[in-house]
């Protein structure tokens, strides 16, 4: 008996773990994520502007909106700016498939940003 149940627990594991192989191999790396942060001297609200202008500014669409974060989406790439007054920083994300668009995005995003002082 203790045989049999070692041998289906073992064959479950093997089942289990092609199963996980075969779904990472469908999704591929996974996204691809660029962030990076500034110093915030500005109040949430005017921090807000600033990051809808900046998102605008790239034509993605409509923004959304959250309590700290502004973002919105184009094709497979998302974009955002979090606002976090009480850690005086302000966060710029993209995401997306491909490393280099979105290291770009972000980059982009973070100098439209800067640019509506």
């Amino acid at each position: 008996m203790a045989f049999r149940r070692a041998a289906f627990i073992v064959a479950l594991a093997g089942v289990i773990a092609g199963a996980s192989a075969t779904t990472a191999l469908a999704l591929g790396d996974g996204p691809a994520i660029a962030s990076d942060w500034a110093d915030l001297a500005a109040p949430r609200e005017e921090c807000f502007a600033r990051g809808e202008a900046a998102i605008r500014h790239m034509d993605f669409g409509e923004i959304e909106r959250t309590k700290y974060s502004r973002f919105a989406s184009r094709e497979d790439y998302t974009i955002s700016v979090r606002c976090e007054p009480e850690k005086s920083i302000v966060l710029f994300l993209a995401a997306g498939s491909d490393r280099q668009r979105a290291h770009a995005l972000q980059l982009n995003l973070q100098r439209n940003y800067l640019m509506e002082k």
